[in-house]
């Protein structure tokens, strides 16, 4: 009797990792497609299929860097409670945010 088929594990988060890394060693706009491909080892359809245009890719793994940062940021902030100087510059709402996250 033949095995049923199990779904396999989506390539975008591999293919994600692969754009970072090229994003971190060649810059934002020095990569391809079949960069990322190669680096993920899927195919250049497979990139497309996850993200269309190169645009969108660029978009997200500006996203996840930023996102990132912020949370090191923050780790870092929560791990130090008394640096006043984190917050001098912040709005008063993001100060309430950070300080809700840091009292978490």
């Amino acid at each position: 009797m033949p095995q049923p088929n199990k779904p396999r594990p989506s390539s975008k988060p591999q293919i994600l990792a692969a754009a970072l890394a090229l994003a971190k060693e060649l810059g934002l706009r020095n990569f391809s497609r079949a960069d990322v491909a190669v680096r993920a080892e899927v195919a250049s359809a497979t990139v497309s299929y996850h993200f269309g245009e190169m645009t969108d890719l660029r978009r997200e793994v500006v996203e996840i860097a930023i996102e990132k940062e912020v949370l090191s940021v923050l780790a870092d902030a929560r791990a130090d409670r008394n640096s006043p100087e984190l917050f001098t510059r912040m709005s008063a709402e993001l100060k309430e945010k950070v300080a809700a996250y840091i009292t978490r």
